[in-house]
């Protein structure tokens, strides 16, 4: 299922990722439940996209995990976010404009940082990762750069499976509708 996830880049293509993980899921879903190993490859796939690639295949996703029943999602989301930790509520009570103020600041900053010749970060080399060892994300293109992923992987699972929408953060709730 990982792969089709990666292959879903058309609208087409997408439609048929919902088709395949809906029947996928009606033959395995109590599997997915009962062997959290089995949502390894996944939860992987799902919470190394991009925010922007997550969205686009945010609806396919969606339909295929239909397949299951209103408490079979949520009994996978109890277990996604036991395997996944879920995250602690950063929600400010703030007022909006004082967030956005901050938000435009933190969007500067970001841009001036782009903008500056740094060097890239030390990796290392392979010998010293030792033989075998597996990349760094990114090193093969699939992995998202920080800025490019701002939804928890517990709130992409929340919106993939349709369940505890308020626990959403505010700025996650309008794909939780779309």
């Amino acid at each position: 299922a990982a792969g089709w996830i990666d292959g879903a880049v058309t609208p087409g293509a997408r439609r048929a990722l919902a088709r395949r993980l809906g029947g996928l899921l009606t033959a395995a879903g109590p599997l997915l439940q009962s062997s959290p190993a089995a949502l390894t490859p996944l939860l992987d796939r799902v919470d190394g996209l991009a925010d922007q690639a997550f969205l686009d295949r945010l609806p396919a996703l969606r339909g295929g995990f239909d397949a299951l029943s209103p408490a079979a999602r949520g009994r996978l989301l109890d277990t996604v976010t036991g395997r996944l930790g879920d995250r602690i509520d950063v929600s400010l009570d703030a007022p909006p404009a004082l967030l956005a103020l901050w938000a435009a600041a933190d969007a500067a900053g970001l841009a001036a940082l782009k903008s500056l010749p740094l060097p890239a970060p030390a990796t290392g080399t392979a010998d010293a990762a030792g033989p075998g060892a597996p990349e760094a994300p990114g090193a093969t293109g699939r992995g998202p750069a920080a800025a490019d992923q701002r939804l928890a992987p517990a709130d992409r699972w929340r919106l993939l499976l349709g369940r505890q929408r308020d626990r959403l953060p505010a700025d996650a709730r309008r794909y939780a509708r779309a």
